[in-house]
């Protein structure tokens, strides 16, 4: 090209690029349904203006990539690296079953929903990659070098992280519960429904059909899972569909120490566990009459699950809570919050959750639970945060388990094993090298009720109920 700022224009079909280009910077428009595949290392800016780009089979942009809004880069090829990318909102990035390397030297983000697809994302460099919206990618995430920053209430990838790398988990910024549905066969009957163990064997054999937030659908800003408040294909009526599973997780927050009791009536078949232990259960519907349980709980954060099987007809439940200083309401979505839920993390890097972030390694995501043994170098967790392992066991490396007043809980074979932290604490370093977070939580238990009993923080009662912090 002669002009030293050159635009490619294709107006239809499929074209490829594999000589070098000159230029100072490169632009590309591309027509619907017509594309452009970069198949060489380009030294230049490239600025995708409109429609798709491709890159070939080691394609290496060298220079700052620029997606606009409505513009699509992919991958053609089985790899291509990336120097610099910026993408703005609306755009999307498709790693197509490739691998696409990232090697920022700068810190960039991806705005919400423009990850997608399968594929290998490699994050390399110093930098810190921050990926809001990922859930609709379902491949596997890399960290070699540099920070994997995760801002969604989901991510349906693997994970790797290196040594001197970090994956981090941001705090939700939506609130409400995240829910699972299954579609279920006929002889799927309500008996799964009394008690969480006998549930969670039961979800870990079905495939998700859907993952919605609440806070996408319940538009009065509480718990109120009735009549038209569900989200679509759900709706009871002619587009509701029967044998369906619904499960919602998260964490509940409480405003402060109490008796607190929750109502709720339900069709057809109910289970609602706070700090995994049931409190409401039932294996047939309800009818309009609202049944109760109380229980003491603690200020602050409680892990919540609530699920709900649809045979046929209506299917609802509305849930009520009521306690010290709060008169019979809807539960309040502002009280609960999502957490993040993650396929396999591994890797010798470090696992970080931000302040008040939360996040479940869970077999709703995961393949299943058996066999399930991650490793990683480091866990550290915010103020306020929350990690819970559904899986066999966590093992974290040598003294390099912190916290800020956050709360780790394992949970095997449907007993939760919790780490309480109400002062910044980093463990010596083991004999072996590394440790088995559930040894350590069943150590500590005891010893956080006899140590921190004098500051207010924790009591006989308390820990008796579940995990608190």
């Amino acid at each position: 090209f002669s002009d030293p700022d050159p635009t490619i224009t294709i107006d239809s079909g499929s074209h490829t690029i594999s000589a070098p280009i000159a230029g100072d910077a490169i632009r590309v428009n591309a027509n619907e349904g017509a594309s452009l595949t970069l198949n060489n290392t380009v030294n230049q800016s490239v600025t995708i203006e409109t429609g798709s780009l491709a890159l070939g089979k080691d394609a290496d942009l060298k220079g700052n990539l620029t997606v606009k809004a409505d513009a699509d880069l992919s991958l053609a090829g089985d790899a291509a690296k990336v120097s610099n990318l910026t993408v703005e909102s609306g755009a999307t990035v498709r790693p197509n079953g490739g691998t696409l390397t990232m090697e920022t030297a700068t810190d960039t983000s991806l705005p919400a929903g423009a990850l997608s697809g399968t594929g290998k994302l490699v994050k390399s460099g110093s930098s810190t990659l921050t990926v809001d919206g990922i859930k609709a990618f379902s491949g596997t995430a890399d960290i070699q070098k540099g920070t994997l920053a995760v801002k969604d209430s989901q991510f349906n990838f693997n994970a790797t992280i290196a040594e001197g790398a970090t994956l981090t988990a941001g705090a939700p910024e939506s609130i409400g519960l995240m829910g699972y549905y299954y579609a279920v066969n006929a002889s799927s009957l309500g008996s799964y429904w009394t008690n969480l163990a006998t549930l969670e064997d039961y979800l870990a054999t079905l495939t998700v059909n859907d993952i919605i937030p609440t806070s996408a659908h319940l538009t009065d800003g509480t718990f109120n899972m009735n009549k038209d408040n569900w989200p679509e294909p759900y709706k009871p009526g002619s587009t509701c569909p029967d044998y369906f599973v619904a499960v919602w997780r998260g964490v509940m927050t409480i405003p402060t120490d109490g008796l607190w009791e929750l109502a709720v009536a339900w069709d057809d078949a109910f289970l609602l566990a706070i700090d995994g232990k049931e409190l409401l259960t039932g294996t047939s519907n309800t009818g309009n009459a609202f049944r109760r349980a109380s229980r003491f709980l603690a200020k602050g954060d409680h892990d919540i699950v609530i699920s709900l099987m649809e045979v046929t007809g209506d299917c609802y439940c509305p849930i009520r809570i009521s306690g010290p200083g709060q008169q019979l309401t809807l539960l309040p979505l502002a009280w609960l919050r999502p957490t993040l839920a993650a396929k396999r993390i591994s890797g010798a890097g470090t696992l970080a959750l931000e302040e008040n972030a939360g996040l479940h390694i869970d077999p709703m995501v995961n393949s299943g639970r058996d066999g399930f043994d991650d490793a990683i170098s480091a866990l550290t967790l915010g103020t306020g945060s929350y990690f819970a392992q559904l899986g066999s066991k966590l093992t974290i490396g040598t003294a390099d388990l912190s916290a800020q007043s956050g709360i780790a809980a394992v949970r095997n074979g449907y007993q939760y094993y919790i780490l309480l932290f109400a002062t910044p604490w980093i463990p010596g370093a083991e004999p072996d090298g590394g440790c088995d977070l559930r040894a350590r939580a069943e150590g500590r238990l005891d010893r956080a009720r006899r140590e921190r009993r004098g500051n207010g923080l924790h009591r006989r009662r308390r820990l008796r109920d579940g995990v608190h912090r």
